[in-house]
């Protein structure tokens, strides 16, 4: 008996050792390399965890320091100035405008409305997006078979390269002529201050004059749609120069809905409109002259009066374009000659025609 326990103590010390040993194998082995492997850089006098990491590449080093060094989820409204549409006393604005009949373009706009791509592009998502609530055929494919504006299409037709974009944005003369070269007509007024009437623009325009606009288009569910180019620093937003259309007008408190189409900085929000016309103001570093707004409405021939055409079976994806009998010339080419040299571009401003895709 005293043996048997004797031999049963010797083998379960040698099981022991043995799964001793393979524990001590398995923790040194790491991604399939033996420790002295991975310490054979230290015996060379080259320890691995003092290697400085490789720098970043040029681009890297570009990304990094063209970022931003913080970053938001939204922005709160200034209280003072601003009144958020999904507020209480936002609602109650709308519910006036509604019933008094002063918001009927707004569920055209609403319809259509879109967040811009990227900080730069408010101007040319507002094109599109008022573009789409009047209804203009952009006569090109957006996808598919169906004719759709969009921010590229919107940019791929006129002579302001999206890389210009991109960077600055766009003035109030690149915005009405875009306007134009799709099939709409622009006028824009700049504030009273600084209107610059030698560079397309209806003239200036004083508070009353933009009231009187204002509340033409709320009450009417025809066109023309207003858009305002303003300050945002003046209204104690963050930004500058911003683009974004109206659609109500609240006769209590005098103030305008604006459908900003920042949808990740700011809500829809209500603001006095003499507060907005102040906004208007301040000079345009890029163009020299105050802001103001725009009264976009169709050329009449250019107003949808079909929704549906004939397409092939595909659904428009292959062949000919099936509104091809459909295509314009929106812009005659003494329009192109000026929208080239105001926009200032090279190699994009070939044409600025509508043409069916190949």
């Amino acid at each position: 008996m005293l043996f048997a326990c004797a031999a049963s103590r010797t083998s379960l010390a040698a099981a022991t050792r043995q799964t001793t040993s393979s524990a001590a194998r398995s923790f040194q082995t790491l991604n399939g390399r033996p420790a002295a492997a991975r310490a054979a850089p230290a015996a060379r006098g080259t320890p691995a965890a003092r290697r400085p990491p490789a720098p970043p590449s040029r681009a890297a080093r570009r990304a990094l320091s063209a970022a931003p060094k913080w970053s938001f989820h939204g922005r709160p409204l200034p209280e003072d100035k601003c009144v958020p549409l999904d507020g209480p006393c936002g609602r109650k604005r709308f519910e006036r405008a509604l019933v008094g009949g002063t918001a009927e373009n707004h569920f055209k706009l609403a319809n259509q409305f879109l967040t811009q791509s990227s900080p730069p592009s408010c101007g040319v998502t507002t094109l599109a997006m008022v573009m789409n609530a009047l209804a203009i055929d952009p006569n090109v494919r957006w996808k598919g078979g169906w004719r759709w504006f969009d921010e590229a299409m919107v940019l791929g037709n006129c002579c302001k390269a999206p890389e210009e974009v991109d960077e600055r944005g766009i003035t109030m003369h690149e915005f009405a002529s875009m306007a134009r070269c799709h099939g709409a007509v622009a006028e824009h007024w700049h504030h009273e201050a600084n209107a610059g009437e030698g560079h397309g623009a209806c003239g200036p325009a004083s508070l009353a004059t933009f009231r009187r606009h204002v509340v033409a288009s709320a009450t009417s569910s025809d066109p023309p749609l207003v858009v305002a180019s303003f300050d945002r620093s003046a209204l104690g937003q963050t930004g500058a120069g911003h683009f974004s259309p109206l659609s109500a007008y609240d006769v209590r408190t005098d103030s305008v809905l604006v459908l900003d189409v920042a949808r990740f900085k700011y809500p829809p929000w209500w603001v006095a409109l003499e507060h907005l016309y102040d906004a208007m103001e301040a000079t345009d570093a890029d163009s020299g002259f105050s802001r103001g707004y725009f009264r976009v409405s169709p050329k009449i021939a250019n107003r949808r009066r079909h929704a549906q055409r004939d397409a092939q079976s595909d659904g428009g994806g292959g062949g000919s374009c099936p509104a091809h009998s459909l295509m314009r010339s929106y812009c005659p080419l003494e329009v192109r000659k000026k929208c080239k040299s105001a926009c200032a571009s090279s190699s994009r401003a070939a044409s600025t025609l509508v043409r069916p895709p190949r």
